[in-house]
């Protein structure tokens, strides 16, 4: 099916050309685009939108009282801790005062009371909605004594909420909560009486949000032959959105608390990529201080990584593999433990290309393609001196129950447009094929051994790269390929083949995208932001070793309007796909 020529949709003047830079000049990553005029906030389902309200006791004459409570996050969202907050001040005299009458909460009319976490340090109440809470409301209503606000109340009634107010764990006594409760409310009842204390009243209703449904897509029926499912993968590809990308000021549709990893971004992320339970998950612009994604991925999800990840909460030092603190984020492959014996890793880093001591293509080879004047371009300045998507994963694994060695491929390609830096792309995605081919050929691998890549690739199904990727060349003649409009001369060069003229650039593997196996084709999009819309990410299969069994629909623009989002925790949306593995024997 032919894919849509306008598949990604750029806004005006988002990249100025990139000049060559000195040898001295680290090459910066690119300035964002300009923010297209929408800003609207995605809420994943229709809800009313109702704040924290305060109803205080009529002659109440103590002002800026709603600046006392909180609730973080404004709106529930599953798998996000919602926290009420009491603040502290030096009027409320919290310690050792009585301050909570009652509180109750409910969703959807059910207590929730054993769910609460309380704690005395801030003090807060706190509740994590689960999946089984999605869509329904929640509803709370605090009672908090007057006297708190001035001088301290007479009446010390004990009840379970005075947990947040004195020294005593939090964890005491839960078996007795209710029953406490009843009977210290009715104490209270009389006891507000008797004071004539009216209590400040904290009321807060609504849905909880939650990532949408997606549709997993049936493509081909699996194997008679496949014996309890030993052949099949799932595959996950996901750019998680890097912490050192996000900002309030670029991010402007979503409040600014739904951009903080620590406290709202890793609990939807994390969650959202357990929850699918793949075999193997690819995964860029992972942040070095991200440390809750390899703690959970570990221990939750039962999954070794590449390349490898130490950081401590107590220290700011990450190593990320080789490249230790020189980058802030990069490529990771994920696999479980229980399914694949880790043999081998490559750790792609294309600013060591230039130097001698280099492993990933002979050195021969890099020296016939510098000669070449784009590609020395690329290769010494571009790629060599940029700190942004020049280093990614490779992996070589075995499945431990049928022997079956397979390569993994983290991606994240050079950032670039049509006519705005396209041709430093095109040179990396060769240059990949070549270094893949040179690993296939040193540790002696079967020449049509199965291999995935997942990746954003950072450009569209109707580019070169893409094209490349999947009919395994590139032409001559192609008008992606301009630098100061001329032609790369190296495609003519006899260096790249026996021929005396070179008119195609080309790689021996069969990949097919696994996406393209949709009866519509490619989707419209995988990336939705303020920068464009578009499909960028891809899952790249060895066509004659896998059959695509189904993938993870995407559904529709109305279904994101712009990410990140308070359910989803990326710009990029999460792709999955069930891989069927075709006997060596069955390939052609």
């Amino acid at each position: 099916m032919e894919t849509d020529k306008n598949n990604i949709t750029t806004t005006e003047n988002c990249i100025k050309n990139e000049e060559l830079p000195s040898s001295s000049s680290p090459i910066p990553p690119p300035p964002p685009p300009l923010p297209p005029q929408s800003t609207t906030v995605t809420t994943k389902s229709k809800v009313k939108e109702e704040s924290l309200k305060i109803i205080l006791p009529e002659n109440f004459k103590v002002e800026g009282v709603e600046k006392n409570f909180s609730v973080v996050p404004e709106k529930p969202v599953t798998h996000v801790p919602f926290v009420f907050t009491f603040i502290k001040n030096q009027n409320s005299k919290l310690k050792n005062s009585k301050a909570i009458i009652s509180s109750k909460w409910t969703i959807d009319g059910e207590n929730i009371e054993k769910l609460l976490h309380y704690s005395n340090s801030s003090p807060t109440i706190s509740f994590t909605p689960q999946k089984e809470h999605s869509g329904k409301e929640l509803v709370f209503e605090i009672k908090i004594s007057p006297l708190v606000f001035g001088q301290q109340p007479q009446n010390k009634s004990n009840n379970i909420f005075s947990k947040l107010f004195n020294n005593k764990s939090p964890s005491s006594n839960n078996n007795n909560n209710n029953n406490n409760n009843n009977n210290n409310n009715n104490n209270n009842n009389n006891n507000n009486s008797n004071n004539n204390e009216t209590p400040v009243v904290i009321e807060y209703k609504h849905k909880i949000l939650f990532e949408k449904n997606r549709e997993l897509l049936k493509i081909n029926e699996p194997s008679a032959s496949n014996n309890h499912n030993n052949n099949q993968y799932r595959i996950i590809q996901y750019n998680i959105l890097a912490d050192c990308y996000v900002s309030d000021s670029w991010y402007t549709n979503s409040p600014s608390y739904s951009l903080r990893w620590n406290s709202y971004r890793s609990f939807l992320l994390i969650e959202q990529i357990l929850q699918y339970k793949a075999d193997i998950v690819g995964t860029q612009e992972v942040d070095r201080l991200y440390w809750q994604l390899f703690k959970e991925m570990n221990v939750r999800g039962g999954y070794e990584y590449y390349p490898s990840y130490d950081n401590t909460i107590d220290s700011p030092q990450t190593t990320m593999g080789g490249f230790n603190n020189q980058y802030r984020e990069g490529c990771f492959i994920f696999f479980k433990k229980d399914r694949f014996s880790f043999i081998q890793g490559l750790e792609i880093d294309y600013t060591k290309l230039n130097r001698p001591d280099q492993k990933l293509l002979k050195k021969e080879l890099v020296e016939l393609l510098i000669q070449d004047p784009i590609y020395k371009s690329c290769i010494t300045h571009f790629l060599e001196h940029s700190s942004h998507h020049v280093h990614h994963a490779l992996v070589l694994l075995q499945d431990k129950h049928i022997k079956q060695k397979i390569i993994v491929v983290s991606k994240h390609m050079y950032w670039g447009s049509q006519g705005n830096n396209y041709h430093i792309q095109c040179v990396q995605i060769h240059l990949f094929t070549m270094i893949l081919s040179h690993f296939i050929q040193v540790n002696k691998l079967e020449k049509n051994i199965p291999i995935v890549v997942c990746g954003d690739f950072n450009s569209s199904p109707d580019d070169s790269c893409y094209n490349y990727m999947t009919k395994g060349l590139m032409m001559n003649d192609d008008h992606h390929l301009t630098l100061a409009g001329k032609y790369p001369p190296a495609f003519n060069s006899s260096h790249f083949d026996n021929q005396p003229e070179i008119k195609s650039i080309k790689h021996d593997f069969n990949f097919l995208s696994a996406y393209s196996s949709r009866p519509d084709g490619e989707p419209k999009f995988t990336i939705v932001s303020r920068a464009f819309t578009g499909n960028i990410d891809q899952i790249f299969v060895s066509k004659d070793r896998f059959k695509v069994n189904s993938v993870l629909e995407i559904g529709e623009k109305q279904d994101y309007k712009m990410l990140p989002s308070l359910t989803l925790a990326s710009d990029h949306i999460l792709l999955m796909t069930d891989l069927e593995l075709i006997p060596s024997s069955q390939s052609f």
